[in-house]
């Protein structure tokens, strides 16, 4: 079966769709892949708050984890591998620039202005 636009339905159906589609910012009919990195901003605005650097990646690395199986399941119920509207790639990725970029709404926004620039043109190797 394949899925060309997931609903609220189908991200509530299972734990790991509402997971890949970043708990329904994939769902957004424009530019998912933004909906889902700018989910990842408060939660990595919070993180690098009050938190140490090695729990702040240790936490990223447990959401790549838990990625991997929520996209690939979710991937397979919608009859694609990496479907639009799956966008957890997006928000732990940028999860992660935010841990290393300093902790300033200045450098975050450049940071955020170029995450997207290069997601969306996907330069090599990134394709």
């Amino acid at each position: 079966m394949t899925v060309t636009r997931p609903g609220i339905g189908f991200a509530t159906a299972h734990p790991a769709h509402a997971i890949a589609l970043g708990f329904g910012a994939g769902l957004s009919p424009w530019a998912p892949g933004t909906a889902g990195t700018l989910l990842a901003w408060p939660v990595g605005w919070f993180l690098g708050e009050g938190y140490s650097p090695g729990l702040v990646l240790g936490a990223i690395a447990l959401l790549f984890a838990i990625g991997i199986w929520a996209c690939e399941l979710t991937g397979r119920s919608l009859g694609a591998h990496d479907h639009g509207g799956m966008v957890w790639d997006e928000f732990v990725a940028f999860l992660l620039v935010l841990a290393i970029v300093p902790h300033s709404l200045a450098w975050q926004a450049a940071a955020f202005v170029l995450f997207r620039f290069f997601d969306i043109l996907k330069p090599p190797p990134i394709r």
